[in-house]
């Protein structure tokens, strides 16, 4: 008898540049967050598991280090392969960005205005409200974030604009002392944290909850796992099925100690006074099972999760207003009445009205990719042959 022999072991270069588990990744935490939203309206739960839709907001943590990771990949492929460290061009990495997320974002922004003049007409508050989220500031002001009447979600670009203006800096600081540049995130965050628990219960706290500071060691993290996986990918020592596969074991692991956190965020009496003490414990258990699986045996459904990440970007910006116009303006599934039929205990309507928001969240992202992400990609592709899906590759070497 033959003997069979396997694959190479061996990462692609494909697997380098853009490993599944990142698609993955990003996926699930966009859906586990779309699920968070989704339950706040439907009251639709998933027995024992319904803990994972309760917690599904602090994927958004995972996001932004997701974020940080990707971006961060090419420039740490170059440096693992050559030494070479690469600075960015800002003007040409901010255009690409900004053609990236605004198309889709203003979209969302005036579907938004239309449905708050239907439902309320004009008003100054209004008008600032708009003006903040064209601007991309909405985080910095109580009438845009916790009483906006646009989208509530977008907060997220907030951040991770302000994170873009910081990207060509941090790139130089990281390639050159990734150690002291992390560390020095860290710091930054650490502060914030201690100035900023005291003032929980008031409105202070709510303001810098969510503000860049606040993600300082979550961004240092997603950095940091991108030179990991940069520099491990190309060790002999894990060039073999053997180490893949371990890899892949310990990655599950990772996804059991995510699972141990949420169950105790479930139980926290109080929910954001724990995310804001434990992100960075957190963000540490997301960014394992990343670089784990990442580094482990190949995923199954690699152009399933490709799609899935695709649309994720748009079927964040819609889903929760989609949800909220559904239920309470046009009253979807139909109910009539001053007290929604969820909080009546129907759970016909529940299993109803989940099924309806997860469709029309998933159909309008994938519409609207279609429309308008995909149309700005083949633009920015007719510009330039050297973007990717990371952003701007580096450009030369310093």
């Amino acid at each position: 008898m033959g003997t069979v022999s396997l694959p190479s072991a061996s990462f692609s270069e494909g697997e380098r540049n853009r490993p599944v588990a990142a698609d993955v990744f990003r996926a699930v935490a966009v859906g586990m967050v779309g699920w968070f939203h989704i339950w706040q309206q439907s009251w639709q739960g998933a027995g024992e598991f319904t803990y994972l839709a309760r917690t599904g907001a602090v994927w958004v943590d995972g996001m932004i280090m997701l974020s940080a990771f990707c971006l961060f990949l090419p420039y740490a492929n170059l440096y693992a392969e050559n030494r070479q460290r690469a600075a960015v061009k800002p003007i040409a990495f901010y255009k690409k960005r900004l053609l990236r997320i605004l198309p889709s974002y203003y979209v969302s922004v005036l579907a938004a205005l239309a449905m708050a003049l239907y439902q309320k007409g004009p008003s100054l508050l209004l008008w600032k409200d708009l003006a903040a989220h064209l601007t991309l500031t909405q985080s910095f002001f109580p009438f845009s974030y916790w009483y906006t009447n646009l989208n509530g979600a977008s907060w997220t670009l907030t951040i991770l604009t302000l994170f873009y203006l910081a990207f060509p800096f941090l790139v130089r600081i990281m390639l050159r002392a990734p150690l002291w540049a992390g560390m020095a995130l860290f710091a930054i965050q650490i502060y914030w944290q201690h100035t900023t628990v005291p003032l929980y219960g008031t409105t202070a706290y709510q303001m810098r909850f969510n503000q860049l500071p606040a993600f300082a060691s979550t961004i240092a993290i997603g950095m940091w796992d991108a030179l990991l996986f940069a520099a491990a990918t190309r060790s002999k020592w894990l060039q073999n099925w053997g180490m893949r596969s371990l890899s892949t074991i310990l990655g599950f692991g990772a996804l059991g100690f995510i699972n141990h956190l949420l169950k105790q965020l479930n139980w926290a009496r109080e929910f954001q006074l724990w995310q804001l003490q434990n992100r960075t414990t957190l963000v540490c258990g997301m960014m394992l099972a990343l670089l784990l699986f990442a580094l482990g045996l190949p995923l199954p459904g690699k152009r399933l999760w490709a799609f899935l990440a695709g649309i994720s970007y748009n079927f964040y910006l819609w889903h929760q207003m989609l949800t909220v116009w559904l239920k309470y303006t046009f009253h979807l599934p139909f109910w009539s009445g001053e007290v929604p039929p969820n909080q009546l205990g129907d759970t016909v309507w529940m299993a109803k009205s989940n099924l309806l928001y997860w469709a029309a969240a998933l159909t309008a992202a994938i519409v609207l990719t279609w429309l308008v992400d995909n149309t700005m990609l083949k633009i920015t592709k007719k510009k330039s042959k050297k973007t990717n899906n990371s952003g701007t590759l580096p450009e030369k070497v310093v």
